[in-house]
């Protein structure tokens, strides 16, 4: 047996796949966190069987895919500290723990909340899983069906090694392989339907046009769902602010929209709830380029111009310059760090031993 060679714990998976290799990202897209934990169980069982020490990351709201009692390390991260703090941490983790770790992720789509725009998922897996890859480890993500993005989907899948789709239709499972890296079969890449430990491949044309023309139509019912939280949370603003809700209900709102827009530092968070009004915040965010925050500086210059518009003992209105300014989101910087391949450089940057000798390299290279 080829010594890259890796069981997924689960035979009838083996015999889909020829198995997994070391240094495959897996990715399951599930209808239900459920099934997603079904396929992990057997999967960390067998890693911790043959030696390999198994990290779990745990950041999702969903009940754990990783039960407790195995002997599994979880590591527990708050994605709401944003992209880079949760990227960074995983990085490090990785880098400590090295050659041949084995990993379990909590479900991507749980990052939607916490980050507010969909590309930003597709790109912390473009820098975790080529890191993962070249560490040697064997992986496991899951994503929610019709959560994201088309575009999120193709990027997702581009970037790992093996992609599996997982219908549920009545308590019956399919598997459909839409990509396993340097593997064929005259029948890897049609469903298969879970038959007790096996998985029989859908010859049947009749039976596999049924299950993917239910999938198709059930992936059109949702198309609106694919607009992601911030576009649908600045859409619902929108309407707030139009129909002329309580005071209470745009309070709301705003307090909303400045933590995804504005920052997490509580003492400017305070200072926007104060003096930002919800027309103020889908006036900044018409004006931006990108999603994400729009930074510090610039936060800073426009609540000192609503402070003092707010002042009752002088007319500033009169007296400051029209505001024109426009936006470049943060989430623009950090796509342009992972597209332009310096996320690990960027990583490095933020070490104590890496500071002086990344961040000149960086400079050269941006």
């Amino acid at each position: 047996m080829n010594d890259r060679w890796v069981t997924t714990g689960f035979k009838g998976l083996d015999d889909i796949l020829d198995g997994l290799r070391i240094g495959d990202n897996v990715v399951w897209k599930v209808d239900i966190i459920e099934d997603y934990q079904y396929f992990v169980e057997p999967y960390v069982k067998q890693a911790l069987a043959d030696q390999h020490e198994v990290v779990y990351f745990r950041f999702g709201q969903h009940p754990p895919v990783v039960e407790t009692d195995l002997g599994v390390e979880t590591v527990e991260l708050d994605p709401r500290e944003g992209f880079e703090p949760f990227a960074c941490a995983i990085h490090a983790i990785a880098t400590e723990k090295g050659v041949g770790t084995f990993y379990v992720f909590d479900c991507l789509s749980e990052l939607l909340s916490a980050w507010a725009t969909d590309h930003m998922i597709a790109n912390f897996f473009q820098v975790t899983c080529p890191y993962l890859f070249r560490l040697d480890t064997v992986a496991y993500f899951a994503l929610l069906r019709n959560r994201h993005a088309h575009k999120t989907i193709a990027r997702i899948r581009e970037t790992t090694q093996v992609f599996l789709e997982l219908h549920n239709r009545e308590g019956q499972r399919f598997v459909h392989p839409l990509k396993v890296w340097e593997r064929h079969s005259p029948t890897m890449f049609l469903p298969h339907r879970q038959s007790g430990e096996s998985f029989i491949p859908l010859a049947n044309s009749l039976e596999a046009t049924s299950l993917l023309a239910g999938a198709y139509n059930q992936d059109q019912a949702a198309g609106n769902r694919r607009l992601d939280h911030w576009h649908r949370l600045f859409l619902q603003a929108e309407d707030l602010n139009a129909e002329g809700v309580s005071t209470a209900e745009q309070e709301k709102m705003v307090n909303h929209l400045c933590r995804h827009l504005i920052g997490r530092e509580d003492n400017i968070l305070n200072l926007a709830r104060r003096f930002f009004s919800l027309n103020d915040l889908l006036s900044y965010k018409s004006r931006m380029i990108g999603t994400g925050f729009i930074g510090g500086k610039a936060v800073g210059m426009l609540l000192a111009r609503r402070i003092l518009e707010a002042q009752p003992d002088s007319n500033w209105c009169d007296q400051l310059e029209q505001h024109d300014s426009f936006f470049v989101g943060s989430n623009v910087y950090y796509s342009y760090i992972v597209n332009n391949g310096l996320w690990e450089l960027y990583a490095a940057q933020k070490t104590p031993e890496g500071y002086f000798r990344a961040g000149a390299e960086l400079h050269e290279k941006c």
